[in-house]
């Protein structure tokens, strides 16, 4: 069975499919409309592309009607709000008892899926730790894993002095992990991260990266034998979740970046 259909009855014959696809999987057909071969589909990468650039909702891929598809909306009459959103974003490091819901959590697992992947490959898994006997538990490893290492050594004192620097008494938490192999795993997990954070930010919740445990997870095996990881596995990323104990009220100043122009 091929992997694309297209609707003949919906298609304008725009070839925006054949221009757009990434991996030059169509082609136009004598009749005009775009066509596909076996050969041509074992180059897709799944991304879904084309469906999602078609206007007339005519190319049916891997069984996607394109009519039950979410419709991309726009961001509206002012774009700035966006743009506020991404420089309004902090890291949190103090956080409520209050346990973000379950309800919250699909909302930014589902936007962290939409993430870029290279090649479309989606090496990532996913962990979501809920509560803070899970979150203990992590940053008890966590702790252990880099009491030898130099500066990172004083977190771990901290912890077992009752300070938590580890988990900043998060509720809930995201942890990314991959296939050893995976050529892009890391960098992947770095883009869903960061799209878990906006979603979280959006949704008035709070966030705080955890390179801690992804440092310890490589020195205390415990750590990703307790996550439920295989040897093969390795963990590529973590985002503290919950409600911020304090709140925000202006941006803090940033450097302009070094930037050079070639034309």
């Amino acid at each position: 069975m091929s992997l694309i259909r297209i609707h003949h009855d919906r298609c304008n014959q725009d070839h925006i499919c054949v221009q757009e696809c990434p991996a030059a999987v169509f082609q136009v057909g004598e009749d005009g409309f775009p066509t596909s071969n076996p050969e041509s589909e074992a180059r897709c990468i799944s991304c879904g592309h084309c469906a999602s650039v078609c206007p007339k909702a005519a190319l049916e891929w891997s069984g996607h009607d394109p009519l039950q598809l979410e419709p991309v909306t726009d961001f509206g009459s002012d774009p700035s709000r966006v743009i506020t959103a991404l420089k309004s974003r902090r890291t949190v490091r103090k956080f409520t008892q209050e346990t973000v819901s379950l309800e919250e959590i699909g909302q930014i697992l589902d936007t962290a899926r939409y993430s870029p992947s290279a090649s479309n490959l989606r090496p990532l898994k996913l962990v979501h730790l809920h509560g803070r006997q899970a979150m203990k538990k992590v940053g008890e490893l966590t702790a252990e894993g880099i009491r030898d290492l130099p500066v990172y050594h004083t977190f771990s004192k901290k912890w077992y002095e009752g300070t938590d620097l580890i988990t900043r008494g998060a509720s809930s938490a995201i942890v990314t992990y991959a296939e050893e192999s995976a050529p892009w795993g890391r960098e992947d997990s770095a883009i869903a991260i960061t799209y878990a954070e906006i979603a979280a930010h959006a949704l008035g919740l709070g966030s705080c990266w955890g390179g801690l445990v992804v440092r310890a997870s490589r020195i205390n095996s415990e750590l990703p034998r307790y996550l439920g990881l295989k040897e093969n596995e390795t963990i590529t990323g973590a985002l503290f979740l919950g409600y911020p104990e304090v709140e925000f009220y202006r941006l803090p100043p940033r450097r302009q970046p070094d930037t050079r122009r070639i034309s």
